[in-house]
Formats: structure tokens, sequence, C-alpha cells
């Protein structure tokens, strides 16, 4: 066989050819050749690449069992110390969930009660976690019971405090869960009705309500001088000088009985609701939650508390 002679131009050719080979098994199918992850991209020798890292954080935020919600909305312990379920309870938080809110009723809290071997009959004995789903509750609270049910929206910044038991004091009225507003500082104030923790002091001011200029000056230095949240006692008896009187407001005597009406019709929780409930300002962003259960809900140590929306996926969780 005759072979011809190779110039410097085919030795040119041929290591361009040889280059294009090369590069065409990498493309089909020579992924070893160089250290290819799973994702696609090139990984640099001693760490993950930039994409990967990307890939993974994905991942995690479409993570099948956790909420939309999980990020916006988060779970603090409030008070789990407590034995008393009237006295524990933690605090749902609401960062930015948009203009609409977050409606929780219908989400759920669970422990870790499950995980916990219990010594029971002479064995170890595993119980099942304890439940606590949120319910519809009273928007607006209203003393005769008439109240009606709605769900708990939470809008950005707002607060949802569930406490494990019921509302001890059940008389004059039985509390039940509710929208804080700008009258409930009145509820405070009933004797025997402690709320945990205590409801805020913010009502309208007195000297400030609708009529108030217009009263004789006895009774309008009486409203100056009146504590926020406060509802005047009428005392049946007063003794002065040893003598009992009546006509007394709060140990004030001398004030006419207009004075009184209007002080009646005005400081008290169904009466600031009367003058203020269409208030556009009238709602608090908290809310107060009974979840009225006769034990106690969260463990002193070695607790785990979870929080789910409404599809079973979680949103929050806290361990102590």
């Amino acid at each position: 066989m005759i072979m011809g002679k190779f110039n410097r131009g085919d030795s040119d050719t041929l290591f361009i050819i040889g280059i294009a080979a090369l590069l065409l098994v990498f493309l089909i199918g020579g992924r070893n050749f160089l250290n290819i992850g799973g994702t696609g991209f090139l990984s640099i020798p001693g760490g993950p690449s930039v994409f990967e890292s990307v890939s993974r954080s994905d991942q995690s935020i479409q993570d099948p069992n956790s909420s939309y919600w999980r990020g916006k909305v988060s779970l603090s312990p409030g008070n789990v110390y407590e034995i008393q379920p009237y006295l524990e309870y933690v605090t749902i938080n609401a960062g930015d969930v948009g203009e609409s809110g977050v409606n929780i009723s219908g989400w759920y809290l669970t422990n870790n009660k499950g995980q916990r071997r219990v010594q029971f009959g002479g064995n170890d004995q595993y119980f099942a976690s304890d439940k606590a789903v949120i319910p519809y509750v009273a928007k607006l609270f209203l003393t005769n019971n008439s109240n009606y049910l709605s769900p708990v929206v939470l809008h950005s910044g707002g607060s949802a405090i569930l406490i494990t038991g019921s509302f001890g004091n059940r008389s004059p009225f039985q509390v039940t869960s509710f929208q804080v507003n700008k009258c409930s500082g009145y509820l405070e104030n009933v004797t025997g009705y402690d709320f945990h923790p205590p409801l805020s002091q913010s009502c309208p001011v007195p000297s400030k309500e609708v009529g108030a200029d217009a009263l004789q000056s006895d009774c309008y230095d009486f409203v100056k001088r009146m504590p926020y949240c406060h509802k005047p006692e009428m005392d049946k008896f007063v003794k002065v000088n040893g003598v009992e009187e009546s006509g007394y407001v709060d140990g004030v005597g001398g004030l006419s009985n207009q004075c009184k009406t209007y002080l009646q019709a005005h400081y008290s929780y169904e009466g600031c609701l009367a003058y203020h409930a269409t208030e556009e300002d009238f709602y608090k962003n908290e809310w107060r939650i009974f979840l009225n259960n006769s034990w106690e809900l969260w463990g002193k140590d070695r607790e785990v508390i979870t929080l789910y929306d409404s599809s079973g996926k979680v949103v929050d969780q806290v361990s102590y």
C-alpha cells in the first residue's frame, strides 16, 4: 500500500478532529470524566457548587410535609411551665402574611407524649400524643352569650394566645374565646376576672366619651379622675361620720342622678361596645383562644410542640 506524506496542515486537521471527538465523548456519556453532580452542573472539588446549594434550598422549600405558611407564621412557648390549664398557654405569631391574613381555625398542635415512655402496670408504655385543634371563636365577645362564631384570622404582626384550659370564673358571665378589642380592658377589671397574660388597659379615654363635655362640673371632674377601663362602683351605702349614707359612686357623694345615669351608660364593657364597636380601629390584632382542656398539654421539659395547618403540614415547631 502506498501511503502519502502528511504535511503540517494535515497534522493540524487531525489534532482538531481529536479534540472534537473527546468533547463528543464527554457530552454523550462521559459524565464521570469530570466530577459532575446530580444537578447537571460542574462541581468544584472540595465543596458543593453554587447550583447544588440552590437546588438543596429549593428542595427544602418544596418539602411536601412543609406548610406554605412555614416561615410566615411562628410558634412561641409562652407560659408552658404551668401545671394549671388556665395558666398554661402558647402563642402563634404572624409575620408577613399578606393583606388578606391567614385563617388558623382548623390548624392544630401536638405534643410529643407519644415519644415518651411511661411506667404503667410494671411495663413501659407509650400513649398517643395530645392534639389540640384551633376552633372557630367569637370575633366580638358578648356577655349575654349570644356570640356569633367566626374563623380566627391573623394579620401581619398579629398573635393568638392559646390557653390550654377554660376561663375559670363563670359569674356574672362566662368568658369564651374572642378577638381583643379596645373595650376588652373592662373585662380584666371585673372582680375575680383575671386573664393570663393580662389584657391591655387601653380603653377609650373616659373624658373623651361622647357627651362628657356637656356634664355638670362635679360630674366631669369625677370622669377626668377615672382610670381607664374602670366601671364605677355604685355603692349601696357608705359610712360618713359613722352614719351609713346611700347614693355614692366609688366613695364619692353628691353626684346627680343624671350624672350616675351617664356613668352607668358609658363606663362598662357593654357601654363601651355600644359607643365604639363600629369604629374602624375597634379590633386589635390579637386573639384569646381557650382550648378547654382539663389537663395540661405541654411538658415542663423534653417537650416538642408542633403546629400544623389544616392540611396536616408542619408550620412550625419548638422544643425545650
